[in-house]
């Protein structure tokens, strides 16, 4: 941050920049092969103009683990942040801790932010149950394929001071999108202060929030053809309820009530539809990103009908032999969650057959996976 400051004499402060970052960057490669570099404090135009191979940059102030008035905060600068730094570089979202009130908070702001995971906490003091959300044991994460930015009906909302509006954060995924909503009411940065100050004297009197989400919040999600839109079905997973919700463009999910720090995960996927079956696959189980995992789908009618072996004119409720196949490539391991109109006749995983649970009264479909991480196709025959 100090480097325009620092170049007089030496050609100003983009010449001391653009040589300071030739070798920062050029010693990175000679000792962190990998390119292990964020850039940090970095926001000026002369530093980063300069980036040439590194691509990484923070978007926040500092992590704070003690201040507890900076955590809401933090996601505010770094979703908005991401607006513009989103443009010439890839984000990051700074490191947290998993352990404390504002743990979850966190670690969902992370899994929709396009960002880095990675955490802060000392030795010992661990939430896995949280860190199980965000990254895999081989310590690979489903990492979004943008920057995390705010929705267009948060863009000129305060959501820190004003006392009704949440922060909603829209990603998009190989397939689908997702969505964050956070009640990040509370606190601010004060300019008389030069701290992050508490607009409550108790953290009781923090005002709940509403959050509301729509197919439109994930960009790009539903076409602008008025015909083709017309007849575009979403499905919307909430991640703390596990429940599932069909949606058409234009309608929106129910409001969903915020407590101070609470948050909510919605996972955005376009239905597929078939001779009269309606499927898609959602997202990995209990992952907050789990959209995050799917790699490809389709839906088409089958050739010769059911799969030889299937049993063939014996589907479950609702279900019968359709001749649809539906096709998922995923990674990860436990359970994929889908949405089916009616139940398969047959499910396989890497060719073997398995057996799924089918919920008639929302469509939810949970394909087990196994415990091994990896990358898995999965076959549903309809």
């Amino acid at each position: 941050a100090m480097v325009g400051g620092l170049g007089r004499g030496l050609g100003g402060g983009p010449n001391l920049a653009r040589h300071l970052h030739a070798a920062l960057e050029k010693s990175v490669k000679r000792h962190f092969p990998t390119n292990g570099l964020i850039n940090c404090m970095c926001h000026s135009t002369e530093n980063i103009f300069n980036f040439g191979d590194s691509a990484l940059a923070r978007v926040s102030d500092d992590f704070y683990p003690t201040n507890n008035a900076s955590h809401t905060v933090h996601l505010a600068n770094v979703a908005y942040i991401s607006m513009f730094m989103g443009e010439v570089v890839v984000p990051d979202w700074d490191m947290f801790h998993s352990l404390g009130d504002a743990g979850p908070l966190h670690a969902a702001a992370r899994a929709v932010g396009g960002c880095p995971v990675y955490v802060s906490d000392s030795p010992g003091k661990h939430d896995f149950n949280l860190l199980r959300q965000l990254v895999f044991p081989s310590g690979k994460v489903l990492r979004a394929k943008l920057p995390g930015r705010p929705t267009r009906d948060s863009l000129y909302a305060d959501a820190c001071r004003d006392g009704v509006s949440s922060l909603k954060v829209w990603n998009r995924n190989e397939i689908g999108g997702v969505v964050g909503c956070f009640n990040i009411q509370g606190a601010a940065w004060s300019r008389k202060k030069g701290i992050f100050v508490f607009q409550y004297e108790s953290a009781a009197d923090v005002p709940s929030v509403v959050a509301s989400v729509r197919p439109e919040d994930v960009e790009g999600m539903v076409t602008r053809d008025t015909d083709a839109s017309s007849s575009q079905e979403f499905v919307i997973q909430a991640h703390r309820t596990r429940s599932l919700s069909l949606l058409r463009p234009g309608q929106r999910m129910p409001d969903l009530l915020l407590g101070p720090k609470e948050w909510e995960v919605y996972t955005v996927c376009e239905v597929l539809s078939a001779r009269g079956v309606k499927w898609a696959p959602v997202a990995l189980d209990q992952m907050l990103n789990g959209g995050g995992a799917l790699e490809s789908c389709s839906l088409t009618r089958a050739a010769h009908g059911v799969k030889e072996g299937a049993a063939e004119g014996k589907g479950g409720k609702g279900g019968g032999s359709k001749g649809v196949v539906g096709e998922t490539l995923l990674y990860g391991c436990g359970a994929l969650v889908c949405y089916s109109s009616v139940e398969p006749v047959e499910i396989e995983v890497d060719g073997a057959r398995v057996r799924a649970k089918w919920r008639a009264s929302d469509g939810n479909l949970v394909v087990p996976l196994g415990p091994r991480e990896g990358t898995h196709a999965v076959v549903v025959r309809f």
